[in-house]
């Protein structure tokens, strides 16, 4: 949006309609965020973003809603380094993936962490 909000709409008929975008909890510059709905546990969602107002795209965090995305966890910093374009996941056995970008010598490379879901919904960081 360009503006220091990530935007959300919301359905009630599985998509055919949506209201009008407005801004969301999530602070965040002009940078994609991505989000995943969980099997386990199940109906759990997480989204993974870079929350900063600059354009450094720096830190990556996540945080999850178990409200159908009312309300957000507090977040957890994956990296605090540069991380665009970041991807999310949840693998066979439970385990949480998110993947992003980052500099690396000579150009970019691909970055991941892996967690679970006692390690996201415990206190702290």
């Amino acid at each position: 949006t360009g503006t220091d909000r990530l935007y959300e709409a919301r359905s009630s008929d599985q998509g055919l309609s949506w209201s009008k975008p407005k801004p969301s909890p999530f602070v965040a510059s002009n940078a994609p965020a991505s989000m995943i709905v969980l099997d386990q546990p199940k109906g759990a969602v997480v989204v993974v973003w870079n929350e900063t107002t600059k354009d450094d795209r720096k830190p990556l965090s996540v945080a999850y809603s178990r409200d159908n995305c009312r309300s957000w966890s507090q977040s957890k910093i994956l990296t605090a380094d540069y991380s665009p374009y970041p991807s999310i996941t949840q693998a066979a056995n439970g385990q949480i993936v998110a993947a992003w970008f980052e500099q690396a010598a000579g150009g970019t490379a691909i970055a991941f962490a892996r967690f679970n879901w006692e390690w996201l919904t415990a206190a702290g960081p």
